[in-house]
């Protein structure tokens, strides 16, 4: 047999061993804490050994944790953070590059460097990170930081090659200087909205639009506490959120899983605005039962476009002064609008420091059935919607705008305050206060 043209004569490199298994996450005090993708691998990192060090998988292979001589580029790695402090690492998160979140500041893993041979590894900032999955938004990263109070954004920069952002939460220090919060979820669809449970069981919801520089903090209250949130995508895209919520029903602790409503209606009789309620849609009737989670409960109720008040569940069930084939039937709310004092520029400077006062307000209104606007909330005007329905039909939805004399308030404040009580919608665009000023 001529050996010298045997097939089986491959080009082996004698050169490079055979792979060693390895397991660096098998015993205890090695187990980890957090994990991510990145670049075909699967990361582990923060372990009670050894909290700032992260463990890499081969390429493509993520069960897979083994290591040749010499070390090749698909290889797994172990790495530790280069910094002045021992921060355990909390999360991680891909952006362009791999974010790493640690309780004393926030690190970038390069994309194009995540090799045994070539990683690298640079800080970023030094807010520190609480124990809460971030979440991305866009090409953006929210995290609550350090102290579990305040909410930032990371945001790639070709400045500094490299992630910078800002206290989304300063201009709401109020909502949070003396609460943490707990844990979050982010519905993308329909507006773009981060749902934080806050440790007193209050919501507190951001509107974060970053390509038009938008984002705004709203409080969510009710007769409760919120304990989660989680937020799940649904085949048409859109997000539903749910929260489970702590409530007294009949003398009893309860808790149920709610969720919200989409604002997707265009008709009144559709519009569904009560907590921890239920909906019927059938044969006209006056007796809506199965409300058995708000027994002696005083509820809310919306039958047919029309409120309904001053109705308590008894034995699971309501009796509606008139039959409706559409009722929505639960927990009522009150819904708030404060603005900040108004300010402009005036001859002799800013007029924060001047006597004002407003003796009209322009609202632009969409899908809106009721409106208190004034000064303060103890000096409200209702403003009139119904105009041209006929006997008998609810109040249509308004679309426009509308202009209402209120009452004087406090002379150097000049502030709107708007309330909606009932269980219906109010969408409100814009607020155009109309002014008067003079010296002090």
């Amino acid at each position: 047999r001529d050996w010298s043209s045997d097939v089986c004569s491959s080009d082996l490199d004698a050169d490079i061993a055979a792979p060693q298994a390895t397991d660096p996450l098998s015993s205890s005090g090695n187990y980890p804490g957090c994990s991510a993708f990145f670049k075909q691998r699967l990361l582990f990192a923060r372990t009670d050994n050894n909290p700032q060090s992260i463990y890499g998988s081969r390429v493509g292979d993520f069960q897979n944790n083994n290591i040749s001589t010499p070390v090749q580029d698909d290889d797994a790695y172990t790495i530790t953070l280069d910094s002045d402090q021992v921060n355990e690492i909390r999360w991680m998160e891909r952006l362009n590059d791999l974010i790493i979140g640690t309780s004393g500041g926030e690190f970038k893993m390069s994309a194009g460097e995540n090799t045994p041979t070539s990683i690298k590894i640079v800080d970023q900032s030094s807010w520190g990170v609480a124990n809460i999955q971030p979440i991305k938004i866009g090409t953006s990263l929210i995290f609550v930081d350090g102290s579990g109070s305040r909410v930032r954004d990371l945001i790639f920069s070709f400045a500094i090659d490299g992630y910078e952002g800002s206290d989304l939460t300063i201009l709401a220090q109020h909502l949070f200087e003396t609460y943490k919060i707990t844990e979050w979820a982010y519905a993308r669809q329909p507006d773009s909205i981060v749902w934080a449970v806050r440790e007193d069981g209050i919501v507190c919801g951001l509107t974060y639009n970053k390509e038009h520089q938008v984002f705004g903090w709203h409080r969510h209250e009710t007769n409760g506490i919120f304990e989660s949130v989680a937020s799940i995508q649904t085949s048409e895209g859109v997000n539903d959120v749910y929260f489970i919520v702590k409530r007294t029903i009949n003398g009893s602790t309860v808790r149920y899983i709610e969720r919200l409503s989409a604002r997707d209606f265009t008709t009144i009789e559709d519009a569904y605005f009560v907590d921890c309620g239920l909906t019927y849609d059938s044969t006209p009737a006056t007796t809506i039962s199965g409300l058995f989670h708000l027994e002696g409960e005083e509820v809310s109720v919306l039958a047919d476009g029309n409120v309904v008040s001053g109705l308590t569940v008894s034995s699971g069930s309501i009796t509606l002064p008139n039959a409706a084939s559409v009722v929505h039937v639960g927990l009522a709310y009150t819904c708030d609008l404060e603005t900040l004092g108004f300010d402009y520029p005036s001859r002799e400077g800013a007029v924060q420091d001047k006597v004002r006062d407003i003796s009209s307000v322009f609202v632009n209104l969409r899908n809106t059935r009721e409106m208190f606007v004034g000064q303060d909330e103890d000096n409200l005007v209702e403003t009139k919607f119904r105009s041209t329905e006929d006997y008998g039909d609810p109040t249509a939805l308004f679309n426009g705008n509308k202009e209402v004399s209120i009452k004087p308030g406090t002379l150097n404040e000049a502030k709107v305050f708007i309330r909606v009580t009932s269980p219906v919608p109010i969408t409100v665009g814009s607020i155009t206060p109309r002014l008067t000023n003079g010296r002090l």
